[in-house]
């Protein structure tokens, strides 16, 4: 069961040591290689997609966060928050203040986790593909 959780900067997340089981979703943008995490990790869900928000006017080229990596991360957190022992949870993006703050809020209310940090900066679309992609029976704008 994931117990706790915390959302990092990349740099911050290479230099993490885990002192107790921990699972990973890092969070880089196209084209960047994997990130080194520590390698007493046990799971890493890898994603890759740029900051942004759907928008006419976004730059040709942007990845935006799609509805099938979202259902990656519901799937991975289901997965290990029914898994014994407890476990940790580590969310990084290149910053820490908006992919990771966005999935990290969801995740805290997944699995019910308290979750502290700054959220001013989260991206909403981010949010809002991962409540959508979990919660499909409900009537969303």
């Amino acid at each position: 069961m994931i117990e706790s959780l915390e959302f990092l900067s990349l740099d911050e997340a290479l230099e993490f040591v885990p002192c107790r089981p921990t699972v990973a979703i890092s969070i880089l943008s196209p084209g960047r290689c994997a990130a080194a995490l520590h390698p007493a990790i046990d799971d890493i869900l890898r994603l890759y997609f740029h900051d942004g928000v759907a928008r006419a006017d976004r730059h040709p080229g942007t990845v935006l966060f799609c509805a099938e990596q979202a259902q990656s991360v519901v799937d991975f957190l289901r997965r290990h928050h029914t898994r014994a022992p407890a476990q940790h949870l580590l969310i990084h993006c290149e910053a820490g203040i908006s992919r990771s703050a966005a999935v990290a809020v969801f995740a805290a209310s997944e699995c019910r986790v308290a979750l502290r940090g700054q959220f001013a900066f989260l991206n909403p679309w981010v949010l809002t593909t991962l409540v959508r992609s979990a919660y499909p029976h409900y009537a969303f704008d």
